[in-house]
């Protein structure tokens, strides 16, 4: 099956939809390996899935999925850090144990990178498991960009004071 492209250019901050000029940088939707489009520096190609193929058009047929790390917890913890850099989010997974579940718990997601310590917090994502709840995973379709670093938490007491809990297995992709 052949796709029609439609090609994103990227002038002064904007982007346009169409066909672009020689001189225009742009990301070209393609199956890896059609016939070779427009060439220029600085243009990249990708399937419909997101993949950078690893050569322009017909001269390839590979592709790269986006390369992506996975961190995770080793034993029960209360945070674990995903990144200490800038980053991306493109999913994570948090188990409580029994303990943790006895009540209800939040899951942090902090643009940090080291966990802040127990008390008032400003998490960039939290979400509120009930009583019983053993866990929770989320997948984004569009990672979120962290500017510092990604640490995950699990706390007791809600989504602006910390209490710590080493409950949790927590793990991400990044």
């Amino acid at each position: 099956m052949r796709m029609n492209w439609t090609a994103i250019a990227l002038v002064a901050g904007w982007f346009a939809v169409g066909t672009p000029a020689r001189s225009e940088n742009y990301i070209r939707v393609t199956n890896c390996g059609d016939p070779a489009p427009i060439a220029g520096a600085g243009n990249g190609y990708m399937d419909a899935h997101g993949n950078i193929c690893t050569a322009s058009g017909g001269s390839g047929g590979t592709v790269t999925p986006a390369a992506r790390t996975a961190t995770t917890s080793t034993t029960l913890v209360a945070n674990q850090i995903i990144t200490a850099s800038a980053g991306s989010l493109y999913s994570f997974d948090v188990q409580a144990d029994s303990t943790l579940a006895a009540s209800a718990w939040y899951i942090m997601v902090y643009n940090l990178a080291a966990a802040p310590v127990d008390g008032a917090v400003m998490p960039l994502k939290c979400y509120q498991m009930a009583a019983g709840t053993l866990g929770m995973s989320a997948a984004f379709p569009s990672p979120i960009r962290f500017s510092t670093g990604i640490v995950i938490g699990v706390s007791t007491t809600g989504c602006f004071i910390k209490t710590e809990s080493a409950h949790a297995f927590i793990s991400g992709d990044f």
